[in-house]
């Protein structure tokens, strides 16, 4: 079960870094 819960994390943690270069490269 924790191991579930870090895979949600990273995969959060991607999504943000997705969403973070998109709106700098809006800019």
């Amino acid at each position: 079960m924790i191991a579930d819960v870090q895979r949600i994390l990273l995969a959060e943690d991607s999504a943000n870094d997705v969403e973070l270069t998109i709106a700098a490269l809006g800019d």
